[in-house]
């Protein structure tokens, strides 16, 4: 069930992006090469999907406040896991 309608603005200000790690596969020597961070928004709401959340910027600066707060929960959480890669 998604949750009532939440803007953009709302998952900026409420830091509610979070990121998920898709791992680079070294074929050759079958092993993680390192990941790749994707951005997702709230479960449950209409911009979860990376697709919608990046479809409902209006403008310029919200585009690269998202962007910004994307790389920066990716890197963030890259590092709280001790990610390798």
């Amino acid at each position: 069930m998604l949750q009532p309608t939440l803007s953009l603005a709302d998952v900026l200000a409420t830091n509610g992006l979070y990121p998920v790690f898709q791992p680079i596969v070294n074929l050759a020597e079958h092993s993680i090469y390192g990941y790749e961070s994707l951005i997702r928004g709230p479960q449950g709401t209409p911009l979860h999907n990376a697709d919608a959340l990046f479809a409902a910027v209006t403008s310029d600066q919200q585009r690269i406040d998202l962007e910004l707060k994307a790389a920066r929960a990716g890197v963030g959480q890259f590092m709280e896991m001790r990610g390798q890669g």
